[in-house]
């Protein structure tokens, strides 16, 4: 009987083979925890610059809060006073008790416990922080124009973000720095209000406190959040895009 014989020989691969290079060395377990550690990294970050931007948010959105109640405060007072808006201030002094002790009283009190104290903060600020429009809307000494008289309440800003501005000669208003971060100002002053406008120790002015953004409120009520730019403190009074000029 005949029997065949199996080569039992090892086939080789043929060439060009995925078996002919060399393999790949796999990861070591030192390997695999640095990764580990610089995936959790970077995970803290994200979850923590998230947390930073939601908290300020919050903080912008508390502050828009505030600028409507004090909006509804300076309306009620207006229809009281013949529709004409609140001074920034009048004499003769605050009395005791007053949220703003000054020689005058200034507008916050003048609205006579629409507000408190806490109302005319930003919750960003360690006091003040919300300022009235000066001197296009509230005049000092007399009581501002009447409300039939803003040609645009939809586009006039009454109250927004301000505090004093320690580079008053700095041509963009996205640029401006506030002199005392912690503090802010019961106005802001627009550009017809020269030599106040420009001269230290005065220069209170819109400032971008959220983000590079500011918070204002037009007359009509409702707010934004936007660049100071976009209010218009480049352009002089009757420019189109001058949203501080209520003419």
């Amino acid at each position: 009987m005949l029997r065949h014989k199996v080569n039992t020989d090892r086939v080789a691969p043929p060439e060009g083979s995925p078996g002919d290079g060399p393999r790949l060395a796999a990861f070591t377990l030192v390997e695999l925890l640095m990764v580990m550690v610089i995936i959790a990294v970077l995970a803290s970050l994200v979850v923590s610059g998230l947390n930073h931007a939601t908290q300020h948010r919050a903080r912008q959105i508390a502050c828009l809060s505030v600028q409507h109640d004090l909006h509804r405060a300076q309306m009620i007072y207006l229809f009281g006073h013949d529709g004409r808006f609140v001074p920034i201030g009048l004499a003769p002094a605050a009395p005791p008790g007053s949220i703003l002790r000054q020689p005058y009283t200034l507008w916050p009190d003048l609205v006579g416990g629409l507000v408190s104290r806490e109302e005319i903060r930003c919750p960003v600020q360690e006091q003040f922080g919300i300022g009235m429009n000066h001197p296009e809307i509230g005049e000092w000494l007399r009581y501002g124009p009447p409300l039939s008289e803003i040609h645009k309440p939809v586009d006039t800003v009454l109250l927004a973000d301000a505090s004093q501005v320690r580079n008053l000669a700095e041509p963009d208003p996205d640029r401006w720095v506030a002199r005392h971060p912690d503090h802010g100002t019961i106005l802001f002053r627009t550009p017809s209000n020269e030599p106040w406008y420009s001269s230290p120790p005065f220069g209170e002015r819109v400032v971008a406190r959220h983000l590079e953004r500011t918070n204002a409120s037009f007359v009509d009520g409702h707010g934004e959040l936007l660049p100071v730019s976009e209010i218009g403190f480049q352009f002089r009074r009757s420019h189109d895009r001058a949203r501080w000029d209520p003419l």
